[in-house]
């Protein structure tokens, strides 16, 4: 990486040295302005000095980070889905971004207070670093008119894939699995999206389960279709499911509950590609709880991604005191994000996905002191 400092008689000035110099992959570290004698020898007065740097093997972009993530993603998640007597090394465990090791870089700047919070929010220093990099950029290019917090929030945005609420109308049938882990709320889940849309847009709705797994988990579901007044059918077998799902033609929206068993069980993910494969037509959502560690949430999509998967729902951040931790595998994947849900109550405790909600989650998550702009 290299490190150089700039001296201008104005910011604009600085920065097209910076881009003559380093290129347009250069990244803004700190922007200060300055009084008296330039150390260039240049005349007395106010002037800026700017600190920037490059990785001149990288391209500064998002298409970049994300191509150079991607390319780590298999080797991350299958180092850390590892036997527990089998090594492991945290540098193998670190997505690669435009800047590395970037920790010593910021603890003297104006921006450290930002990139302790990302830390203690659960990002890990290279993206933290690689974010704060792009938006003090940002940030120095329109002159700091912008509050800081709202230019990195709209970095950590612009990385997030946003699928935004399910889109149905009526006379084009949608149908939406959920499928994800045990205890993500699956259920509680499919019953807030139930309602919402029988209640509250007036829709056809009808429910299939082919979780015959779980104790009660067909009772479970029954009671809320009683409750709601929505047709709860159960599929034991594959052929039950197809039968069922031809008998939901006139439904404007069928909504699938699945089974919570271990991802990383290769009979199970099997089996659900088997019931969900037969039909291209389902979407799927794949369910990730927000208390969940990096390590297993990286190695739950890992596992999912052996089926198709076309949205993320992001589930439990009421009871989560960071989010951070969920950007990088969100941002490697590119997935998109159609909902999150913040706590029991059906329907109300879920809200469609939107770039300001994630990006304010993960840089704020719950209970933490939000900072002055810069």
């Amino acid at each position: 990486m290299q490190l150089k400092k700039f001296e201008a008689p104005t910011i604009n000035e600085a920065l097209q040295r910076i881009k003559s110099e380093l290129g347009d992959d250069a990244v803004i570290f700190d922007l200060r302005t300055r009084c008296g004698q330039a150390h260039n020898g240049g005349r007395e007065g106010t002037w800026v000095e700017v600190t920037a740097a490059v990785e001149r093997h990288v391209h500064d972009s998002s298409e970049a980070m994300h191509a150079a993530f991607s390319g780590t993603l298999n080797s991350l998640i299958s180092q850390r889905t590892k036997s527990p007597g089998e090594p492991s090394t945290k540098a193998a465990t670190e997505p690669r971004y435009g800047v590395q090791d970037v920790s010593h870089t910021w603890a003297a700047t104006r921006y450290s207070p930002w990139f302790q919070n990302m830390l203690l929010s659960g990002f890990t220093q290279a993206a933290a670093g690689y974010l704060i990099g792009e938006a003090a950029a940002a940030h120095a290019a329109a002159s700091g008119e912008v509050p800081f917090k709202i230019v990195l929030q709209k970095s950590i945005g612009k990385h997030l894939a946003i699928a935004g609420p399910l889109e149905v109308r009526r006379g084009k049938k949608k149908k939406v699995a959920f499928i994800g882990p045990t205890g993500v709320g699956k259920t509680t889940t499919l019953a807030k999206v139930a309602a919402q849309f029988a209640y509250r847009r007036d829709m056809t709705v009808k429910i299939i389960t082919i979780d015959t797994y779980r104790i009660a988990a067909a009772e479970q579901l029954k009671l809320y279709g009683k409750i709601m007044n929505l047709p709860v059918m159960v599929a034991a077998t594959v052929e039950d499911f197809d039968r069922e799902l031809q008998r939901c033609e006139d439904a404007d929206l069928v909504l699938i509950d699945t089974a919570g068993r271990n991802c990383r069980d290769a009979h199970h993910m099997a089996a659900l590609g088997n019931w969900l494969g037969r039909h291209a037509e389902i979407e799927t959502h794949l369910l990730l709880s927000a208390t969940t560690t990096p390590e297993v949430v990286q190695a739950t999509v890992r596992c999912f991604l052996q089926n198709r998967v076309n949205c993320i729902i992001i589930t439990k951040i009421d009871e989560s005191i960071r989010c951070g931790h969920l950007y990088d595998i969100l941002a490697a994947t590119g997935i998109p994000i159609s909902y999150v849900t913040n706590g029991q109550r059906v329907p109300e405790d879920i809200v469609p996905a939107s770039t300001p909600l994630l990006a304010e989650l993960m840089l704020e998550g719950y209970g933490e002191q939000s900072l002055a702009a810069v």
